[in-house]
């Protein structure tokens, strides 16, 4: 009877491990595409309405915070993904190409490696803002924040889908 206290107690708290990581995982996408979402459709227009310094200004200040909370959502997927990963029993399947389910968490993975790059690029060209050389040159660089931010919203929203499907129908191909 112990021995079937013991594996019931072990399966909960495995479960409970599982919904946790799954909840984490969730709320750090949440955070990042929501908050990219937000830059992107909401922040932006309106910055677009005010003046150039006090538009810089703003993005500057928005962006240092932005970027933090990127690469702490960006590193809380990774972490969540490899963990759940390894949780699932059915492991073995996950990556490979020979089954409808690890073709799409290959694709998922190759999309989250190319927001990791886009990410990059974005950290890298928001630096180079505050010692543009001219306002032309500064609204150079937005526009290329504004591409990769867009590619990255695009790339998302793929990651996004491609996650349900694993999720409830166990791929999407």
């Amino acid at each position: 009877m112990e021995k079937v206290q013991k594996r019931l107690i072990s399966s909960y708290v495995m479960a409970f491990v599982s919904v946790l990581f799954g909840w984490l995982h969730v709320m750090f996408a949440v955070l990042v595409v929501g908050g990219g979402f937000f830059n992107l459709f909401l922040l932006l227009p309106v910055l677009r309405t005010l003046d150039p310094q006090t538009a810089g200004q703003i993005s500057l200040n928005v962006a240092k915070k932005f970027t933090i909370l990127v690469w702490v959502s960006i590193a809380g997927l990774l972490a969540t993904g490899l963990v759940r990963v390894a949780l699932d029993s059915s492991f073995e399947r996950a990556f490979g190409f020979d089954n409808p389910y690890g073709v799409t968490m290959n694709i998922k993975v190759i999309l989250f490696i190319a927001i990791i790059v886009h990410a990059f690029l974005i950290t890298r060209t928001g630096r180079k803002i505050p010692t543009a050389s001219s306002p032309e040159e500064r609204a150079l660089l937005q526009q290329r924040i504004f591409r990769f931010s867009l590619i990255n919203t695009i790339l998302a929203f793929v990651v996004i889908f491609l996650a349900v499907g694993l999720r409830y129908g166990g791929s999407v191909f």
